[in-house]
């Protein structure tokens, strides 16, 4: 027998009397259901071939490597080392083919000698007997007719027949092979003449490299030695590989330069995987292998969505996008065959991809950065979180965000397209407008994404002027997706940008700030540079106003500085700041059906969302109005005596009857609401809430006010020995003060006081006590009859001394004490 050459399955058949799998081995694994992805790709192969005319075979499907030795004690049978596999699914296929092609004779006298199956395995006895069963049976496939009309499957009708033994049901080899002729079925289902194709020799569809392994003397030791201390390629490394065989073919006639030597692109990117890239990632992952190829694997996953084919339309890309992320989300990571089916890899893929990896793989194992200033974009912190999973609303914390992937792509796509040396400071204006668009857009789903990444390609033709372009070209409206006042806003900047090292010196120190994120409209609103670029559609002052521009700026920017911190509003005591903010007017924003005091990090009802304003002619138009609110108030503030300058502004609070009067007086009161909401159903009616929903803890506005401001503090409240405030949890009581300790006629009464509508009503237990409150102060009965006497608001504390009065007389029964 030849030690080595390419063969096909019939001619080691012709070179051999058995295909013998040892003992030593491992079950069939391809037909396993885990295996599914392999089976699929592999018979997918090797159908696209066996589905080509032989005028239309370029070449062979090679099917790598196959050795072994010949076991000549045992009758020249050949022992696979390496080939189970496939050798296994190659024998199941031509027993497939020749049942659908009327072949089944040439079969059995190619796989059968003197009755027996010259494939077989002997790992089992049950194994065995069942290829030596298959070979021996004909199964008529015409009978199943198509699998659409018959769902019984093909393994159920082998189960079926009279040969096949039920015990074989435990065996995981048969169990595999019969999961791989169901998958076979349902490929080859149909397609005649591939019989002959399979078995083909002078021309042939389907072969493999055999290496007789014979005269190294293999033994069953070595094989047991070599199975117990081989260890499988990994993802990454099959995935590799795969990848360099595809750049090859669809980059045929792409040569590069390497070290002054001319080679093809599967060589050059070869290499350049093994060296450079290797080293890159080495430096990334710590030196930890098995972070390697995690890393290694989702560094591909980000470049998909990187350098996914633009020709094609979008809802392709979030096709993509959403497999991917199934796949990854179901705890596997995509393979070669999965991005290939997806269509994700192209010429241009790869030659983007190995001009981007030129870039940033320096030497030494280093990272190659071209900004001198990472204020808006750390160029190495991206690509280490590239290298993790993306990050869809903190479940991985160490992943990209959505905002962040963007300006990932950006820095990635702009390498590619200026290639020349590039230019730090250009890069540096590129990526501060990426980074203050995706910031301050709203990127919450797939969709989005995508719309975000082909706005980023539209701007690209001008990545190297886009500063220029925002300011001289008007058409910053043209800008797609991302937030139209944003986009406004990137226009008035560039203006100021280009008119003084001052102005972008003051732009960029306001945007640089944590909380901000380059979202300053509201400084440009407060210092009317954006009322005169709405009025004028430019920046064109002259000197002077200028001068006074850019004063006014710096000053709100210093009071700005001095209010907000990079967490957001900076924590003042007894919540100074928002009091003194409600003297200048109601700034409350909307959201869940309450009204919040804002926090630093809610989407709808935050300090960042009562800055950034709105656009739009709704509600929302109220915002940009409340906001102004804030510019009134920092005009007031000196920033050397802050906390004195608020204090200020909350004493010299004139007389009012709003309701935003008892939250500027009382701090206790917002410290109550712990989501910072209130309830408001009218400016007479507002709860204070702990959570979110009525069903929550609350208290009522005006009866918590009263509470903290008069009622602790009385010394006398005779004939009651205490009082106490109480919440509510829901709808159906009043949270209010309740006053307990007086006694009636033997019986405890307690005394109620609720508000609603701008009367309190005083509500007392005991029914009986209403024939004595008969006329006093118009006191009714409710619906139990229990005496309800109601005051004005603004009358309480004249009028609840005389209640008090009128309840001792009745308390003590004694006529001569009057009521004042």
């Amino acid at each position: 027998m030849k030690s080595g050459g390419t063969m096909t399955f019939t001619e080691l058949l012709s070179e051999v009397t058995a295909i013998e799998i040892p003992i030593i081995q491992r079950d069939y694994a391809q037909g396993r259901q885990t295996m599914s992805e392999v089976r699929e790709q592999f018979l997918g192969a090797i159908f696209d071939t066996l589905s080509l005319s032989p005028e239309e075979l370029p070449k062979p499907l090679d099917l790598d490597f196959v050795y072994g030795s010949l076991n000549v004690g045992s009758g020249n049978k050949f022992w696979p080392l390496d080939g189970q596999q496939r050798l296994t699914t190659l024998f199941l296929l031509h027993w497939y083919l020749a049942c659908q092609d009327g072949e089944f004779e040439a079969f059995q006298e190619l796989i059968m000698r003197e009755g027996e199956s010259r494939f077989t395995y002997e790992t089992r006895r049950s194994s065995a007997e069942f290829f030596g069963a298959l070979a021996s049976h004909e199964l008529d496939l015409d009978e199943l007719t198509s699998p659409s009309v018959n769902p019984a499957s093909l393994s159920s009708s082998i189960k079926n027949c009279q040969w096949f033994f039920l015990s074989w049901k435990l065996d995981p080899t048969i169990q595999a092979s019969l999961s791989m002729l169901d998958t076979i079925d349902q490929r080859f289902r149909g397609e005649k003449g591939l019989y002959s194709r399979i078995t083909a020799t002078s021309s042939p569809y389907i072969t493999f490299q055999f290496l007789n392994l014979e005269e190294f003397g293999l033994s069953d030791d070595l094989y047991i030695k070599m199975n117990a201390r081989g260890k499988p390629l990994t993802s990454f490394e099959n995935f590799k590989a795969k990848f360099e065989q595809f750049a090859g073919e669809v980059c045929e006639n792409e040569m590069m330069s390497l070290h002054g030597i001319t080679m093809p692109m599967r060589d050059y990117l070869g290499r350049k995987i093994d060296t450079d890239w290797s080293d890159l990632f080495w430096y990334f992952c710590d030196a930890d292998t098995d972070l390697f190829d995690d890393q290694f694997m989702q560094f591909f996953r980000s470049m998909t969505v990187v350098f996914y084919p633009y020709g094609k339309p979008k809802e392709d890309r979030l096709d993509v996008a959403e497999t991917l992320r199934t796949i990854r989300s179901s705890g596997f990571k995509p393979s070669f065959y999965q991005y290939q089916k997806l269509e994700c890899f192209d010429r241009d893929f790869v030659i983007n991809l190995t001009q981007f990896m030129d870039k940033v793989c320096g030497n030494q194992e280093s990272f190659s950065t071209f900004l001198e200033d990472n204020s808006y974009y750390d160029e190495e912190a991206t690509f280490r979180q590239a290298l993790e999973e993306l990050d869809t609303r903190g479940k991985n914390p160490k992943g990209l965000t959505y905002e962040r992937a963007i300006q990932f792509f950006a820095w990635c796509v702009y390498l590619i397209k200026y290639p020349d040396e590039v230019s730090g400071e250009k890069l540096f204006d590129w990526l501060r407008v990426i980074h203050n668009l995706s910031e301050n857009t709203r990127v919450e789903r797939p969709r989005e994404f995508t719309d975000a990444l082909y706005s980023v390609m539209d701007m690209l033709d001008q990545g190297d002027s886009i500063i220029n372009h925002l300011a001289n070209s008007g058409d910053g409206k043209k800008i797609t997706f991302f937030y139209s006042p944003q986009v406004r806003e990137e226009r008035i900047k560039a203006q100021l940008i280009e008119k003084s090292i001052e102005w972008r010196d003051a732009v960029y120190r306001a945007e640089q700030h944590g909380y901000f994120k380059g979202q300053i409209e509201f400084l440009l609103d407060f210092s009317g540079v954006l009322e005169y670029f709405l009025d004028q559609e430019s920046c064109n002052w002259d000197d002077q106003q200028d001068d006074e521009f850019l004063t006014s700026f710096l000053r709100y920017l210093d009071s700005a500085e001095a209010v907000f911190d990079e967490a957001g509003l900076k924590k003042f005591p007894n919540g100074i700041f928002e009091r003194a903010l409600l003297t200048k007017g109601d700034y409350l924003l909307y959201g869940r059906s309450n009204h919040s005091f804002l926090d630093n990090d809610d989407r709808d009802t935050s300090w960042k969302r009562l800055l950034r304003g709105s656009d739009r002619v709704s509600d929302d138009k109220k915002i940009s109005e409340k906001r102004k609110l804030v510019g009134q108030l920092l005009a007031t503030l000196n920033v050397s005596e802050l906390e004195e300058s608020l204090t200020r502004a909350i004493e010299e609070t004139g007389d009012t009857l709003d309701w935003r009067m008892p939250f500027i007086l009382q701090p206790k009161l917002i410290d109550y609401c712990e989501k910072r909401y209130i309830r408001m159903t009218s400016e007479d009616s507002i709860y204070l809430m702990k959570r979110i929903q009525m069903n929550g803890a609350h208290k009522e506005l005006s009866t918590h006010y009263l509470y903290l401001d008069y009622i602790q503090d009385l010394q006398n409240i005779f004939p009651f020995s205490g009082s106490y405030e109480y919440e509510s949890f829901g709808y159906d009581e009043e949270p209010g003060i309740r006053f307990y300790g007086m006694l009636y006629q033997g019986e405890q009464v307690h005394l109620e006081i609720t508000h609603r509508s701008g009367l309190f009503q005083l509500r007392f237990d005991e029914s009986t006590l209403m024939s004595e409150l008969d006329g006093f102060m118009d006191a009714q009965s409710d619906f139990l009859g229990r005496p309800v006497i109601r005051v004005e608001k603004y009358a309480f504390r004249e009028s609840f001394p005389v209640v008090l009065a009128k309840l001792g007389k009745i308390a003590t029964n004694d006529p001569e004490l009057e009521e004042e």
